[in-house]
């Protein structure tokens, strides 16, 4: 059985072609115009592992209608379907409302729970357009989370809001930030990455007391790496982990239907 996952957040569309243990990942950023080109190139790449394109299952993650409605003309014409509901996303959800959660977050959640030791919470944060940090418990229910504004958001807020601070488009993941930017420029990226830091730092600490358990922490993103590179306490770099959530959920559909 082969897979075509795709994660469509606000940011970006990010794609992985799954067969037995093989995995071929594309992001197609919002704002390159033509997607056409290498999504067809990406196809093309991935041919040989794709013995039939209509025994294809697809698979969607979408907060972002507009960049799903912009994604799906493209793809091949016999691939069937699935686009995930929120409710169905294969975790324990103990939360008001599972269906207002959002199903990226779930599936990274679902990834967490799944690899994590039966007996430690986690702490699952997605450091993209914003930083979710959603917690995870001992026994693998999903039980919600913080959601603040993400790394590149508040840097953005910094130069539209105020007269004289720079634009600054990207954070380079060899970035260390230390206590005393010199210039305007690493004051601003040094404390972009202090606060995505110190919210995972309190969040270990409150998830700690909760559930007496200290917990896994997973961090993905575009901005995950110099996250984790930064954070004073341990840190597992996941990439892409909505569609590796994702790949365990459809995995466990096919295994029901059996």
């Amino acid at each position: 059985m082969s897979y075509l996952l795709i994660d469509i957040g606000n940011s970006a569309a990010k794609l992985d072609f799954a067969v037995g243990t093989e995995q071929k990942f594309l992001t197609l950023p919002r704002d390159v115009v033509d997607w056409e080109k290498p999504l067809q190139n990406w196809f093309d790449s991935v041919i040989g592992l794709a013995s039939n394109w209509s025994q294809c299952q697809v698979h969607v993650s979408s907060v972002c209608p507009e960049l799903w409605d912009r994604l799906r003309p493209l793809l091949k014409p016999t691939m069937s379907i699935k686009l995930w509901n929120d409710f169905e996303v294969p975790i324990e959800a103990d939360v008001v409302d599972k269906n207002a959660v959002g199903s990226d977050r779930l599936f990274a959640a679902l990834y967490a729970a799944s690899v994590k030791s039966q007996k430690r919470s986690a702490l699952v944060s997605n450091i993209g357009t914003a930083q979710t940090v959603d917690v995870v418990s001992p026994d693998g229910r999903y039980c919600g989370g913080q959601i603040v504004p993400g790394v590149h958001i508040a840097l953005e807020a910094l130069h539209t809001k105020t007269a004289f601070l720079p634009n600054i488009d990207q954070i380079p993941e060899d970035t260390v930030a230390t206590s005393c930017g010199k210039t305007t420029r690493q004051a601003m990226e040094f404390g972009a990455i202090n606060l995505a830091c110190g919210i995972l730092e309190r969040m270990k600490r409150l998830v700690k007391e909760e559930f007496d358990s200290t917990p896994v922490i997973f961090v993905s993103g575009g901005a995950g790496k110099v996250i984790c590179s930064n954070l004073g306490i341990k840190a597992n770099y996941v990439e892409n982990m909505t569609l590796q959530g994702m790949l365990i959920a459809a995995k466990r559909l096919d295994q029901s239907r059996d």
